[in-house]
């Protein structure tokens, strides 16, 4: 169960990122 947990935490924070870095491209 923890691992599934970290593994979305991954998920939120690659979409962050992507987003964060999308914004700053544009």
């Amino acid at each position: 169960r923890l691992n599934e947990k970290t593994l979305f935490d991954e998920i939120i924070e690659s979409f962050k990122v992507i987003d964060k870095d999308e914004d700053g491209f544009l």
